[in-house]
């Protein structure tokens, strides 16, 4: 219950940066174009988190050596009940990302008018905890569309949790079909 209720208030908090800016909170980059800080710093704000927000270099990587001292104050929302083993400056809640998801394309539409469309596609998730990342790290979840499976779990065997684009949060079967698996990360409903 806990794991689930972080991730679905990550994946709101997402929504609401994306109504309030107009955006996904993921435009950082610098001038060659490599992406500088995670999303999940962007949110920050959001999460009610301005100071730790506001102590960030944002012309800086997430790897500099000022922003690398802020790993260990990652907020308690990004961090998964089940991984208290692990790193404290690492997260299992990340995006899916690449070719072909909603995330990859450039259809310019909002998470809204996505989700109007199909909300039974995955907006955030959690993968297995060796697939952890710094909280800081601009570095996401990249679907494999032949195995599309791979990299995903969590605390539960065999499921991972998922927030979906009408804001509601549930466990998905890992042993689902490839093809109904990847039909979550697809960008188009077709």
């Amino acid at each position: 219950m806990e794991a689930t209720g972080k991730l679905k208030q990550v994946g709101l908090t997402i929504m609401h940066y994306e109504r309030r800016e107009g955006r996904l909170p993921w435009e950082n980059y610098d001038a060659q174009g490599n992406q500088l800080l995670s999303w999940r710093v962007h949110l920050l704000p959001t999460l009610n988190q301005q100071e730790l927000y506001d102590r960030f270099k944002f012309d800086e990587p997430w790897d500099s050596p000022h922003n690398q001292k802020l790993l260990a104050q990652m907020p308690e929302v990004y961090k998964c009940p089940s991984m208290s083993d692990h790193p404290n400056d690492k997260t299992v809640y990340l995006m899916p990302i690449g070719l072909g998801t909603l995330f990859g394309s450039s259809s310019g539409e909002s998470i809204d008018e996505l989700a109007q469309r199909d909300p039974d596609r995955i907006l955030l998730l959690e993968v297995h905890p060796d697939r952890a990342v710094p909280w800081t790290k601009p570095i996401d979840y990249s679907v494999d569309f032949n195995d599309p499976a791979r990299g995903l779990g969590g605390h539960e065997p065999e499921q991972f949790l998922a927030v979906f684009l009408d804001g509601s949060a549930r466990p998905v079967r890992t042993t689902e079909s490839p093809h109904e698996l990847a039909r979550y990360f697809e960008a188009n409903s077709e």
